[in-house]
């Protein structure tokens, strides 16, 4: 376990009235300022800005010490690390150290103990870290250490689940069918990422949860999901995440998915640009007549029509066979492009089928923008 932090510090007036602080991080030295007689308007105009600036700082509610951890969690939270030239370099540094234990884990040449060892390890370096530049302020507290170390959990379950999410999204593209382009597109799933993220999660929670024992602080797993924060909270709510309009794909991300499960959709695109489908030409002629020829529809998946889409699903059985159901689907452009999953696929797989097509279930699929507007289908009339 990381040593517990030496927080001791001496304040010395000196003998040209400034004040010297001192702790085991650094010596700060701060400037006696020097006082100013303020009279007639000048006195009354300080006397309002005091006045104004009391009124607008004062809180509230009375600050309790979880107010004082989330004010100086703000400080260490990776953006404001990274926007700051005192600490930017070193913030650097364990960041990538993180991000290769992470890629460890995932690759299975990390276990959990020793990925709860390094973030505990580069949770205390980078408090340390901040603390001998001064930052944020050249006081140190055990509040800010608790801040900071909460800050790198955040920011350790962030780099896990866009880990899992990048991997996950790497492996899939190998199955679009034809050019990526603007038109088209693709979504895949597969379980195993999901529990690689939970393991790396679990393990990471077991490294702050000790660190909070050691220390006596007291701290539990945040409300991510609660606060919206998709990003921090599971592979499910990273990759599905609501935050983009068009992303609608899972009903409930808090479902686990069966083990070995996969699942794959994509539409078609054409890269030459939009395509437009006619169902039928209906020409009037002078004698009030009309003739309606019907084009004829597609009937399956075209890789450049983004009119049809194919989806399948697979899972991996506990002898290792690998079973993979397809289906493909025809948009007509309307609010009826709205397919659940399963209703589409269905597995008949014995005992594991009930898990397997539950989870089915939880997903849809839907063309491009289709969250966007409803386009009707298009007719000509000549």
């Amino acid at each position: 376990m990381i040593p517990q932090t030496d927080f001791s510090s001496s304040i010395e007036l000196l003998t040209n009235g400034n004040v010297r602080y001192t702790s085991a991080y650094g010596s700060y030295e701060f400037e006696r300022m020097p006082l100013q007689k303020l009279e007639g308007s000048a006195l009354a105009e300080a006397r309002d800005r005091l006045e104004l600036s009391i009124s607008s700082a004062a809180p509230s509610k009375e600050t309790t010490r979880a107010d004082q951890i989330a004010f100086f969690k703000r400080s260490y939270m990776a953006g404001s690390l990274e926007g700051s030239p005192k600490v930017r370099d070193a913030w650097r540094d364990v960041s990538g150290q993180a991000d290769k234990a992470i890629g460890k884990f995932m690759d299975g040449t990390m276990s959990g103990d020793e990925l709860a060892s390094t973030f505990q390890t580069l949770a205390h370096e980078m408090f340390e870290s901040t603390a001998r530049a001064g930052y944020p302020i050249p006081f140190v507290e055990s509040d800010m250490e608790q801040a900071c170390t909460e800050a790198m959990y955040d920011t350790f379950r962030e780099k896990i689940l866009s880990t899992a999410v990048q991997r996950n999204n790497e492996q899939g593209r190998q199955y679009v069918t034809g050019e990526l382009c603007p038109q088209r597109t693709w979504k895949y799933y597969n379980a195993d990422y999901y529990y690689k993220s939970e393991d790396a999660i679990d393990a990471v929670t077991r490294g702050m949860e000790e660190f909070a024992q050691d220390r006596d602080w007291e701290w539990t797993v945040p409300d991510y999901r609660g606060k919206g924060l998709n990003m921090y909270c599971n592979f499910n709510t990273a990759l599905f995440n609501s935050f983009c309009l068009d992303e609608r794909r899972m009903v409930d991300p808090d479902m686990v998915p069966p083990e070995g499960f996969e699942w794959f959709y994509q539409t078609g695109g054409n890269p030459r640009g939009p395509h437009v489908q006619m169902l039928s030409q209906t020409t009037t002629y002078p004698d009030g007549t009309e003739v309606t020829i019907h084009y004829p529809q597609p009937d399956k998946f075209d890789p450049e029509n983004p009119f049809t889409a194919t989806t399948w699903a697979a899972y991996t059985d506990k002898e290792g066979n690998r079973h993979v159901i397809s289906r493909d689907v025809i948009f007509k452009g309307d609010k009826g492009d709205l397919f659940n999953v399963g209703d589409l696929l269905r597995f008949d797989a014995g005992e594991e089928s009930e898990g397997l097509n539950a989870f089915l279930r939880n997903l849809q699929l839907y063309p491009k923008n289709y969250f966007h507007w409803n386009s009707g289908p298009f007719s000509c009339r000549a």
